[in-house]
């Protein structure tokens, strides 16, 4: 069998060449090690309404005010703005719910 010489050997390289050739190989075999992961991403973190006094809005508790059958519309806006609510566009939204 022949045996077929594919060019220069990589020991016979200048260095700066063989510093590249070993920086992409380290590249490419951590590469996939990364990929799919949020490594480079900042950390989500959950979106929380606060209502102006500064509490923590749950949307069960403003749908439970929303259905309350017992609460005249005009109840329901002021239990709204009581738990810190103030955006008229958003009251009208939930009382919707």
């Amino acid at each position: 069998m022949a045996k077929v010489e594919l060019g220069v050997d990589i020991a016979e390289r200048p260095k700066p060449v063989k510093k590249l050739i070993s920086l992409l190989f380290a590249l490419c075999t951590l590469m996939p090690a990364a990929c799919g992961t949020d490594l480079f991403t900042p950390a989500a973190s959950p979106v929380r309404e606060t209502g102006v006094n500064g509490e923590t809005l749950l949307l069960d508790d403003l749908e439970a005010v929303a259905r309350d059958p017992d609460l005249t519309e005009d109840d329901k806006r002021a239990r709204f703005r009581e738990m810190g609510v103030e955006d008229e566009d958003l009251i009208d939204a939930l009382l919707e719910l």
